[in-house]
């Protein structure tokens, strides 16, 4: 249960607060948008997703989020990429606080309320 919260709670910081690592130089095309969609969400579905780098699942959040806007027959798989995307991201989080023991220490300070 208590990784399910920080997962919960990664995923949403991961979301919502973690700016763009790198710019893209021109928006997407509809065609674009569909073509990474479907190959983006195969990766994330298959146990190849830890080839995948942090930056890079950034990357294909910020552009599913470009593509909602563009192409809003789809919006619900650029949605779920998104989602899965960031729950790969999370999981990482959640995977570096275990490893270096700082779980406890953030449930200490989020019951403090450091860090709202």
């Amino acid at each position: 249960m208590r990784k399910l919260t920080i997962i919960a709670i990664v995923t949403m910081f991961a979301a919502f607060y973690i700016p763009a690592l790198s710019a893209t130089a021109d928006a997407p095309t509809v065609e674009q948008c569909r073509t990474d969609q479907e190959l983006w969400l195969s990766k994330l579905e298959a146990e190849s997703i830890v080839l995948i780098d942090f930056r890079e699942l950034s990357d294909w959040s910020r552009e599913m989020r470009q593509c909602m806007g563009l192409d809003q027959k789809f919006e619900d798989r650029y949605y779920n990429t998104v989602a899965e995307a960031n729950f790969a991201k999370a999981t990482r989080f959640a995977n570096f606080l275990d490893r270096h023991n700082l779980y406890e220490q953030f449930l200490t300070e989020d019951a403090q309320g450091k860090g709202r």
